[in-house]
Parts: C-alpha cells; sequence; structure tokens
C-alpha cells in the first residue's frame, strides 16, 4: 500500500468527520474515533501490472452511553460512502469498497468497538 493512497483514508475519513489515526491514536482519544491498519494481499504479476490490493481495517473506539450506537452510525456512513474510485495525484487509480463491519468484545464494559473492513485496490502508473 502507498502512502498516496494511506493520505486518501486520511482524507476520505476527515470527509466524514470521523476522528481517525493511522496506526496508534496519540493524545487524549476522542469519545468516538478510527485507527487504521492493513494487511497488503499477494497479487499475480504484482511488478508487471502495477496493481496492488490491501485489507484496510478501521477499528473503532467508542465510550459513553451511545457509544454501541454511535459506531454503528460511523460504520453505516463509511459503508454508505466507501464504494468510490479516485485518480490520485502520480496520476494511479484507486478503488475503495466496503466488505464487512463486526463489534467486537474489548472485556472493558464502558469501551465499545467495531472492525470495519474495506477492500484497496490501486493501480499504479510507471
Amino acid at each position: 500500500m502507498t502512502t498516496e493512497a494511506l493520505n486518501y483514508i486520511s482524507q476520505y475519513m476527515d470527509g466524514l468527520d470521523l476522528p481517525y489515526s493511522f496506526d496508534l491514536w496519540r493524545g487524549d482519544p476522542p469519545d468516538l474515533y478510527f485507527v487504521g491498519e492493513y494487511q497488503e494481499i499477494d497479487t499475480d504479476n504484482q511488478q508487471d501490472t502495477g496493481y496492488e490490493e490491501a485489507q484496510f481495517t478501521l477499528v473503532g473506539f467508542g465510550r459513553g452511553d451511545d457509544a454501541v450506537l454511535n459506531l454503528e452510525k460511523a460504520k453505516e456512513k463509511i459503508k454508505r460512502s466507501s464504494n468510490q474510485t479516485a485518480i490520485l495525484p502520480s496520476g494511479s487509480g484507486l478503488a475503495v469498497f466496503y466488505n464487512t463491519g463486526i463489534p467486537v468484545d474489548t472485556g472493558v464494559p464502558d469501551v465499545k468497538r467495531v472492525d470495519i473492513k474495506i477492500t484497496v485496490k490501486e493501480w499504479r502508473v510507471s
């Protein structure tokens, strides 16, 4: 996954007005926030075609009385707006698709979590 794609996801989350950080939240977290991580998927002829694919996970955390509802609303916002394509500043193409969302038990009663999986496909230009 390129840094251009990571920047796109950060801008995408900003556009949805959802607090987001890649890898680790720094500082005091708000009541609702997301942290991103990815796993690259091995694709045939990656070097020849410039095509890359990654499974991106947005891990959402919430606190407070409405944490579950707020996480579900955020998930729906991401789901409704995620199926999109873009041409990045380098000329590379990018496609983002929603896959799944699942609540995850944190083991801490006042902290709720949801994992949202999206697929990110990139076509790099030489």
